[in-house]
């Protein structure tokens, strides 16, 4: 059956799930919202028409980032993808909506089990400069993913900074872990061309703390940052629902896209697939 791609123009991370698709002699069909697409369809049932291919009830739909549901076009296809009780969404966009609320994700990643450095969400002047004699080099972050820096100001999220050995970002596809070491002398490693990328292993409470955040918000994808700090425990920093790895893949030749082109092609049993993975990433890890 169809795997259908929702993407954006020109995103490699999408590329490198096509190709991998291609490999497992799956019918692909890419589309952004702009795209001129002829749909019909009842409750349970949708056609999607272009000039390359007509797909009818797809198996599963690869939600990346493909922009805002505005025009009645994208509405209409989004409503009925929504209707078919069989589709299997990476991720459905209302998961990744909700995940992507950076103080509700904070409180379900202390519940999920993960250390969270002291954080304060507010622009009152006077709770920011308590904040920061307590916390002096404490830094300040947008609500959404993005970009980190220093600067006090108003309507930010203010946390504790964590000194840090490295950075640890973790890929999740599924039940497959796949954690990457991140060394970089900037407070932003995103910032820095000469960071080193290298594979890594993730601690057995860390992996169980990660399931648990992924079944909370229903994700069978996502992209968890984490500090590790000179003492050792790895601090949560973030959870981006829909994090690129294209660049990832590059330069480490951890097995992403595979994985997720794996996810989308074949009928995933996500309660069975966590429980096989965890224990898989255990053993190759040295960790079970």
């Amino acid at each position: 059956m169809t795997v259908l791609i929702l993407t954006g123009r020109d995103d490699v991370t999408t590329d490198l799930v096509v190709r991998r698709l291609a490999e497992k002699h799956r019918t692909v069909h890419r589309l952004t919202f702009d795209d001129d697409v002829i749909l019909s369809g009842t409750p349970g049932q949708i056609t999607i028409k272009d000039a390359h291919r007509v797909t009818t009830n797809p198996r599963s739909v690869y939600w990346r980032s493909p922009g805002p549901v505005q025009s009645e076009r994208a509405k209409a296809l989004v409503g009925l993808l929504r209707t078919l009780p069989d589709l299997v969404w990476v991720n459905h966009p209302d998961n990744n909506e909700r995940a992507r609320h950076k103080p509700g994700q904070l409180t379900v990643a202390e519940e999920c089990g993960f250390l969270v450095p002291d954080t304060l969400i507010s622009n009152d002047p006077d709770e920011i400069r308590v904040f920061h004699r307590n916390h002096p080099d404490h830094i300040a972050k947008p609500l959404h993913q993005g970009e980190v820096f220093i600067p006090l100001g108003n309507g930010m999220v203010h946390q504790r900074r964590i000194f840090k050995r490295y950075d640890i970002r973790v890929t999740v596809v599924g039940g497959r872990l796949f954690p990457c070491r991140i060394r970089s002398g900037l407070l932003d490693w995103r910032e820095d061309p000469e960071a080193v990328y290298e594979p890594a292993a993730a601690p057995r409470e860390i992996v169980k703390a990660i399931y648990r955040f992924m079944e909370w918000y229903g994700l069978y994808y996502a992209a968890f940052d984490f500090a590790v700090s000179a003492a050792g425990p790895w601090y949560f920093l973030e959870c981006n629902p829909d994090g690129q790895f294209g660049w990832l893949e590059r330069r480490t030749g951890l097995s992403i896209s595979s994985a997720l082109a794996t996810l989308l092609a074949e009928e995933p049993d996500i309660q069975s697939d966590l429980n096989s993975r965890v224990g898989e990433h255990r053993r190759s890890s040295g960790q079970g």
